[in-house]
């Protein structure tokens, strides 16, 4: 709960991104086709890609303010 509670802002921001909330909605949908073909490595690449573009758009959102 305390990590989810110091992260909230950064939630809050990289939504604000022109057209983040598509993609990441996008990314889910590879993640849960995924799981539901029952293809572990393409679930796991999904995964792996879409915290890729979150730890990206984190640093974004962290040197904004510098």
């Amino acid at each position: 709960m305390q990590t989810r509670a110091r992260l909230a802002p950064f939630r809050r921001a990289q939504f604000r991104l022109p057209g983040r909330l598509a993609k990441s909605y996008e990314e889910h949908g590879r993640i849960v086709t995924a799981i539901i073909h029952a293809d572990a490595a393409a679930a796991g690449q999904a995964a792996y890609a879409h915290v890729e573009v979150v730890s990206d758009a984190s640093a974004v959102f962290a040197t904004a303010g510098e």
